[in-house]
């Protein structure tokens, strides 16, 4: 698979709480006694990512809505939200306005930034990035929404 130079990277990573099987020490610099992990709820890890490599905002011809689209996903799903759980009914929200801008012929197909293996480079594939997109968050929603303890970020 080869990514074009100009394709917009993007990672969404779905968290959950990790409980420990023991006590987990931390010392913080300077601090006489440690901390233990098991007593606080900071521990998360990672249970699935997704890398994309494809410009999936370009897929929305309306500058105006992509941008909000675009707006809204990474501000929301951002590594520094504060919200940790229960951010799945956000991505429900956000499904429903994809679903609104794909159904107003809003999205586009475009030519795939990557190719596969042992595709012919005369004849590119052709994509509806947002569409695509769209699909996997679906996909992603529906696996991990009853999942409990788990979050939703992208960077």
């Amino acid at each position: 698979m080869v990514v074009t130079e100009n394709a917009t990277s993007l990672r969404i990573t779905i968290w959950r709480t990790f409980v420990p099987p023991r006590a987990i020490a931390h010392y913080a610099e300077g601090a006489a006694s440690p901390v233990y992990f098991s007593d606080v709820d900071e521990l998360r890890r990672d249970v699935f990512a997704w890398q994309v490599h494809e410009d999936i905002w370009g897929g929305i011809e309306d500058p105006n809505l992509r941008e909000k689209l675009r707006e809204e996903f990474v501000v929301a799903f951002g590594p520094f939200n504060q919200r940790r759980e229960g951010n799945f009914d956000q991505l429900s929200t956000y499904l429903q306005q994809a679903r609104v801008a794909l159904r107003s012929a809003a999205s586009a197909w475009s030519i795939s930034g990557q190719l596969s293996l042992g595709q012919n480079e005369d004849s590119p594939t052709r994509i509806n990035a947002f569409l695509a997109f769209y699909n996997q968050l679906l996909w992603i929603y529906e696996t991990f929404k009853d999942v409990p303890a788990v979050s939703i970020t992208v960077r």
